[in-house]
């Protein structure tokens, strides 16, 4: 049984083969953790700009009732 000549050096021995790496690499896994990041920040951003623009609009309504309120005739 002789191995094949593309795989064998001058000594005769078998070359140690690479496999094809499966998975996820250290820079793929680093970079998806950044982009995830920056989704995770930009959503926080709009959440937190929709709910002051939500409180500003309450308080003209609070203080709206609150002059009926007070402007009744007792």
């Amino acid at each position: 049984m002789n191995p094949t000549p593309n795989r064998t050096h001058a000594a005769g021995r078998l070359k140690p083969t690479r496999q094809k790496a499966t998975g996820l690499s250290l820079i793929e896994l680093m970079i998806s953790l950044v982009i995830g990041v920056i989704l995770l920040l930009g959503g926080t951003s709009v959440f937190l700009s929709l709910k002051k623009a939500a409180e500003v609009e309450k308080i003209p309504r609070q203080s709206s009732d609150g002059r009926t309120i007070s402007n009744r005739p007792d």
